[in-house]
């Protein structure tokens, strides 16, 4: 992880050119203001105004997950964005075709080298800069994370819902 490395990964998470169309970024599904998931949408939108098959996921603490997706289809951050980048319904790429418009352009050649030590655009490098920005996105000191070091408590709605995810979910998300 480096400085450098985490804003090559920012600044491609920010950038549409990794879909086909030029319009779709990791973060348009991938919302910043909305814990790097998807808001008030069932499902997330995708290349051609279509509709993926579910929500992005939010993204953060991934450094740590095992396994990625809703299925945990995925098990390793550094190949995680291959399924969105390619998948018809959501940026509708192809990675060779992403990887030759980042060539064409002389900033991302700088950006590159600046992490990597040369400026060679490869599919590995395009990965790994991803998985140190989206590996870096980090939820600490959230009210859950106040609660659990017992320096804050739920609302009584809070509590609820904590409870719900007691019952149902936790067996998944721990």
């Amino acid at each position: 992880l480096t400085q450098e490395g985490f804003a090559l990964g920012r600044k491609l998470f920010y950038d549409g050119r990794l879909s086909k169309d030029g319009s779709i970024p990791c973060a348009g599904c991938h919302q910043p203001f909305a814990a790097f998931a998807t808001l008030d949408h069932d499902f997330s939108h995708g290349f051609n105004n279509s509709l993926t098959k579910r929500n992005a996921p939010a993204l953060f603490n991934l450094a740590w997950m095992k396994e990625m997706h809703w299925d945990g289809a995925v098990a390793q951050l550094e190949i995680q964005p291959l399924s969105p980048l390619t998948h018809p319904d959501e940026m509708a790429e192809n990675v060779d075709t992403v990887l030759a418009k980042l060539r064409a352009d002389t900033a991302y050649r700088r950006m590159f080298k600046a992490a990597f030590g040369t400026p060679a655009i490869t599919r590995g490098r395009l990965l790994k800069a991803l998985a140190q920005f989206t590996g870096s996105i980090v939820s600490c000191n959230s009210k859950y994370d106040r609660v659990k070091a017992g320096r804050e408590v739920f609302t009584q709605s809070e509590l609820q819902g904590y409870d719900v995810f007691r019952a149902q979910c936790s067996h998944c998300h721990r």
